[in-house]
Order: C-alpha cells, then structure tokens, then sequence
C-alpha cells in the first residue's frame, strides 16, 4: 500500500533525519521513497507497507521525532 505523509523534524540536521526515517522504515518492514523537502523545512515521503496497520505503526514510531501530517 502506498501513502504519502509530511513530517517536520525535530532533528535540525535535514540528512540524519531523513537517514534515521529510512532505517525505521526498514526495520518495520515498509520503504519510504521519493523524499522532497519544502520550502517550510518539512519532508514529503512516499511510503509503502504491507498493510494499513503497518502504517500506522510506522507513524506510531515517527511521532517522537517530528510532527506528523498527511
């Protein structure tokens, strides 16, 4: 399943986050691709997981570190 979020980080280095998003994603099973960061700092993600509740999961797990949009 494919969903596209915004996230905007709470780590001010733009590169570790976006290296520390892939390694979650991965642990959890799902690949974040195509990665835009916009003009206000925050960073568009394609997302795909197996499931709905894989992705929620995957959100569960980003919400420490950045605020979460879709």
């Amino acid at each position: 399943m494919r969903f596209l979020i915004g996230v905007l980080p709470k780590e001010p280095d733009r590169q570790a986050f976006l290296e520390s998003v892939k390694g979650l994603a991965k642990t959890l099973g799902a690949r974040v691709t195509h990665p835009r960061w916009t003009s206000y700092g925050a960073l568009q993600l394609d997302v795909f997981t197996p499931s709905v509740p894989a992705f929620q999961l995957f959100v569960a797990v980003l919400e420490p570190l950045s605020q979460v949009a879709f």
